[in-house]
């Protein structure tokens, strides 16, 4: 399925991941990172997000991509954050707030129950750090929540505390929100209205060729990929033309 003769195009792409390594602190992000920078152009989250409200989504003279990160694992500091540094070029990070300020023991039932893998948090000062350093943070909702089984008291919560605890302690908008898991089936009609009200763009985990989903463009969706994963497989991805239509039933 993946192999050098896919012909990368030169679109636009979101792409969005989670961890830099899998099993030990080999940062292979930085290799996969150094392999695509030969013949792909990364460029900031938020002029990206500018192409796309243009339209100018093509044409380019290399692929060009943009990177989100979703749940605020400490490894998106220690070793995405001065990989993305050094390639001056920034990305979009979705936190769990309660994830970052849980007890140990709030930890260790969150990599259990909503991530299923034993992956620390970034602090409070990294991400004030990374921030300062032009990085974007938006909103995973409070606990990693699915928001297609909250009752309406809940959904507010974890929609809006989590982006007035961004908002406290950043000092800026938190515009952007990433819904946990990514898929239709994780957020509820009303959930995806009341994110559209009170944010400027959502991001799905949803693959889709095209960029908007939901008949809405404020809905946007992201290629998944992983730090460790081999660059033939990004390269495949890049092959597969974007358009500017609607995923109108929101389905990969």
């Amino acid at each position: 399925m993946y192999n050098l003769f896919h012909s990368p195009k030169n679109n636009l792409y979101f792409f969005y991941g989670h961890y830099a390594f899998l099993k030990d602190t080999t940062n292979e992000f930085e290799k996969l990172i150094e392999k695509l920078s030969e013949y792909v152009n990364f460029i900031n989250f938020d002029d990206a997000l500018d192409l796309l409200e243009k339209g100018q989504t093509s044409g380019f003279s290399k692929p060009t991509v943009c990177f989100s990160f979703d749940d605020g694992f400490k490894e998106c500091y220690t070793h995405i954050y001065p990989v993305l540094k050094k390639h001056k070029v920034n990305a979009c990070f979705f936190i769990n707030s309660n994830f970052i300020d849980g007890s140990n023991d709030y930890i260790e039932k969150f990599q259990e129950d909503k991530i299923h893998i034993k992956k620390e948090p970034m602090t409070r000062d990294m991400i004030v750090e990374m921030s300062k350093q032009g990085f974007i943070f938006g909103s995973h909702t409070v606990n990693h929540a699915d928001l297609a089984t909250l009752n309406n008291k809940d959904l507010q919560y974890e929609l809006e505390m989590s982006k007035i605890w961004l908002e406290n302690l950043l000092s800026i908008p938190c515009d952007y929100f990433a819904w946990p898991y990514g898929a239709m089936q994780h957020i509820s009609e009303n959930a995806l209205k009341q994110a559209t009200q009170r944010y400027q763009y959502i991001f799905s985990a949803l693959r889709h060729e095209n960029y908007f989903c939901c008949n809405n463009k404020q809905v946007i969706n992201r290629d998944h990929f992983e730090g460790f994963w081999d660059e033939s497989h990004i390269r495949f991805f890049l092959s597969q033309v974007k358009k500017l239509e609607f995923n109108r039933k929101g389905k990969n």
